[in-house]
């Protein structure tokens, strides 16, 4: 279409050759031996040449774009919409319809081009979008050309997955959660203006690994929760439909569990001990390790052990330690870890010189357990209650590696 055709007549006399055309193209008319013509719209021409009493037609076929169309994932070869959103990086299947439908192409047609990068010829051309749109009406073109020209409208946006943890203390790991942790999340597109139904409605959805998501829609907002199993989770914040139906970024996080614990000495207190015996007592505050992530979700306690002891301290009581209540878990804390909502008082009593004072060791390997949501206790680490004598006797009481000492002489006082 808009093309010069180019009709030359054959035989003798041929200057007195007269031209018409149906329907009228531009020039309607002409004379001598060849004629030139073109027409601006699409179909089957009829070109008569007539010399005297003789006529002789010629018919050419004008081929056109009508429209483009897309492969879509659902549905096909589908009309593109004005415009039509794509996913950064999405490689796009565009097609040149033509009329009259049943006609070939013109040799080199049609022509591709427009502000998205698009090149080349033929009917099919395949199209990568790198370069996003600033707004939703800031367009990357696609175009068609035979001899008119037919143009869509894309808008090119990225995804951006926001993961907040429901404890986003200071300094945290953004790649790491405790298990039990529970996660927000959402999306951002780039540009700002483009809705998540524009972009194909978009849902999270777990790809492998631990935790589970409820509350998912359509709008890019879910839950994480991260359960009780310590291990990788893969998340894909997926595109539902449209030309980037089934992409989407990834997000990978890892789920830990509490692999230690540290005690200090409780802020404010004092320690126990009676003058002239063998004691010393202390009251302590335990944080679970790492300290990058929370533990806000779960339960600690203390498990049952007997203790092992040999010298002066051989037949010290007690024996036995029995499992204690569990307690619950603060905030999390980038500089001291989460810490046990509970005081726990380090004290194995008193004993006076009888026999004299001598070199002993007491030890309670006492097994720290948690619990997620009333689940069955997991071992975790050992909190070593430790206690020595020597023939001075001086007291070390020692837990979790945190020590404090008290020697006979020294006043009585308490926590």
């Amino acid at each position: 279409m808009n093309r010069n055709i180019t009709f030359t007549a054959l035989g003798t006399n041929l200057g007195s050759v007269a031209w018409t055309t149906s329907p009228a193209g531009s020039p309607a008319t002409g004379t001598g031996a060849s004629f030139t013509t073109q027409w601006s719209a699409s179909g089957t021409k009829t070109v008569t040449a007539s010399c005297g009493t003789s006529s002789e037609d010629a018919t050419a076929t004008v081929v056109k774009v009508d429209r483009i169309q897309y492969d879509d994932p659902d549905n096909g070869w589908t009309d593109v919409p004005s415009p039509l959103f794509v996913f950064k990086g999405t490689v796009v299947q565009f097609k040149a319809i033509k009329a009259p439908a049943g006609a070939p192409w013109p040799a080199g047609k049609p022509v591709w081009g427009g502000s998205s990068g698009a090149s080349g010829t033929g009917e099919t051309k395949n199209v990568t979008f790198n370069t996003l749109s600033v707004s939703k009406t800031d367009y990357k073109t696609v175009t068609a050309e035979c001899g008119n020209t037919v143009s869509v409208n894309v808008v090119c946006y990225d995804l951006i997955g926001t993961l907040t943890p429901d404890d986003p203390f200071d300094q945290r790991s953004q790649t790491k959660y405790g298990i039990a942790e529970t996660v927000d999340l959402a999306v951002i597109i780039d540009p700002g203006d483009v809705t998540a139904s524009e972009a194909g409605d978009l849902k999270w959805r777990p790809q492998s690994g631990v935790g589970t998501l409820s509350a998912v829609t359509n709008s890019g907002t879910a839950d994480y929760d991260a359960g009780a199993t310590p291990g990788d989770v893969e998340l894909k914040l997926e595109i539902q439909s449209g030309p980037s139906k089934w992409l989407g970024p990834y997000y990978d996080r890892t789920i830990v569990a509490p692999d230690g614990d540290y005690m200090k000495r409780k802020p404010g207190t004092g320690l126990r001990h009676q003058v002239d015996t063998w004691s010393c007592g202390w009251q302590g505050e335990s944080y679970l390790l790492p300290k990058e992530v929370s533990f806000a979700n779960i339960e600690r306690r203390e498990g049952e052990c007997d203790a092992t002891r040999t010298g002066w301290l051989s037949t010290h009581p007690p024996l036995h330690h029995d499992a204690g209540g569990y307690k619950a878990i603060g905030d999390g804390d980038r500089a001291n870890g989460c810490k046990v909502i509970a005081t726990d008082t380090v004290f194995s009593g008193q004993k006076s010189p009888d026999p004299d004072y001598a070199e002993g060791d007491f030890l309670w390997p006492i097994p720290a357990e948690y619990r997620v949501a009333g689940g069955a206790p997991v071992e975790f680490t050992t909190r070593n209650h430790h206690a020595t004598s020597d023939d001075t006797g001086k007291c070390l009481m020692e837990k979790c590696t945190h020590p404090e000492t008290r020697v006979p002489a020294d006043p009585t006082s308490t926590y």
